[in-house]
C-alpha cells in the first residue's frame, strides 16, 4: 500500500475508484490507506485526493467487478491475507500472495483459486533450502507453486514475492530450476505485461448461487442481566441499520453480557459482521460483554480470521446458563 499516495490519478477530480479487501475488525481497509497518510508520516493526506474512492470490505465470496468476477478466499500468513481469483471472457488469473503451503498437502483453498487457470502468481519467495529457516513466516516456494499448477491444470506459473535478499542472477536461476520442472513458468519482473489470448464467449461461472431456506425469524429476551439476540435468517435484516438501530435501543446498563445467537445465520458476511462490530461498540460503552453462541464452523473461522475474538467469546453448550446464575 506505500505506493497508493503516488498513484497521479487519485488526485484529479472527476475519476471514481473502488476498493475491495479483507474486512477485519482490528484495522478496517480504509483505515489503514489513510492511517499511512496522517501528518506524521506523509506530507498529503487521504483527504486531499480529488477522486471519488469508495471501499467494500468483504469476506470470502464472489463479487462481480465490472466484467469480471473476482472470487476471494483465505490464504496461510499470519496476519490474514486474501488470494483472488478473477475470471472474465478473455481468461482467468489467479493470485495467491502472501501464503505459505502445508507440509504434505496442498492448500485446498489455493487450488480452488487455481483450478483451470491460464495465469497462477504465487508467492515463490524461497528455495526449497531456505524454506526450513523461514517457516511461519507466512511464504512460499517455487516448488509447491509448481505442484499447485500440477494439480490444478493451470497453464502458467508466475513466480512472485521475491526475497528482498534475492538479486537478479538469483531469480533467473530459480527461474531456470522452476523451468526444469514446469516450463511454462516466469519470474514477475518490473513493468512485465502479461496477455491472456484465450477468447471466451461465455463467462466461466456464474455468481455463487445461495440455497433459498425457509425464514425464520430471529427475536429477543432477558435473563437476569444478560440480553440474548437471536439472529434473524435473514442476512439483510440483520445487516440493515434499522434492525441495528432497533437492537441498539435494548443495549443500555441494566445488561452486563450480550449474547447473539447465531443458529439461523450460519454462513455470515462481511455485512453480518458490521452488525457485530455494532453491537461490541455498544456493549462496550456500557463496560459490558459480547458473546456469540450457536456459532457453526463457518461463523468461528470468520469470526477467528477477522479478529473479533479479540473482542467476543464463543459460548459453548450451556455456557450461557453460567452467565445468567453468575447475573442472577
Amino acid at each position: 500500500i506505500q505506493g497508493f499516495p503516488f498513484f497521479f490519478f487519485f488526485f484529479l477530480p472527476g475519476n471514481h475508484f473502488q476498493f475491495y479487501g479483507q474486512f477485519k475488525m482490528g484495522g478496517r481497509l480504509e483505515e489503514s490507506l489513510r492511517g499511512q497518510m496522517e501528518h506524521a508520516y506523509f506530507p498529503v493526506r487521504l483527504s486531499d485526493m480529488q477522486s471519488t474512492l469508495e471501499f467494500h470490505e468483504i469476506l470470502e465470496e464472489t463479487v462481480e467487478v465490472g466484467s469480471s468476477l473476482v472470487t476471494s478466499r483465505y490464504l496461510n500468513h499470519p496476519q490474514g491475507c486474501f488470494g483472488y481469483r478473477i475470471e472474465n471472457r478473455d481468461g482467468v488469473v489467479a493470485y495467491c500472495t502472501d501464503t505459505e503451503h502445508y507440509e504434505g498437502k496442498l492448500d485446498e483453498k489455493v487450488l480452488e483459486l487455481a483450478m483451470d487457470a491460464d495465469i497462477l502468481i504465487y508467492d515463490c519467495q524461497y528455495t526449497d533450502e531456505e524454506y526450513p529457516q523461514k517457516k511461519g513466516w507466512g511464504h512460499s516456494t517455487w516448488r509447491e507453486g509448481v505442484k499447485i499448477c500440477e494439480e490444478a491444470g493451470v497453464s502458467q506459473l508466475v513466480m512472485f514475492h521475491h526475497d528482498p535478499l534475492h538479486d537478479d542472477d538469483f531469480i533467473f536461476k530459480m527461474e531456470k530450476d522452476a523451468q526444469t520442472v514446469f516450463p511454462n513458468t516466469i519470474a514477475a519482473s518490473r513493468d512485465m505485461v502479461l496477455n491472456l489470448n484465450r477468447d471466451r464467449t461465455e463467462r466461466v461461472v456464474e455468481k455463487e448461487k445461495v440455497e433459498r431456506k425457509e425464514y425464520c425469524p430471529g427475536r429477543v429476551w432477558k435473563e437476569g442481566k444478560v440480553l440474548f439476540i437471536q439472529a434473524p435468517s435473514n442476512m439483510e435484516e440483520f445487516s440493515s441499520n434499522a434492525y441495528r438501530e432497533e437492537m441498539g435501543k435494548r443495549i443500555n446498563r441494566e445488561i452486563q453480557h450480550l449474547v447473539v445467537d447465531l443458529k439461523n445465520l450460519p454462513a455470515m458476511d462481511s455485512s453480518a459482521l458490521g452488525t457485530l462490530a455494532a453491537f461490541y461498540e455498544w456493549t462496550r460503552a456500557i463496560d459490558g460483554k459480547l458473546h456469540v453462541m450457536n456459532a457453526s464452523d463457518f461463523n468461528q473461522d470468520i469470526l477467528k480470521i477477522s479478529r473479533f475474538l479479540d473482542f467476543l467469546d464463543i459460548l459453548k453448550g450451556d455456557e450461557w446458563e453460567k452467565l445468567v446464575d453468575e447475573t442472577k
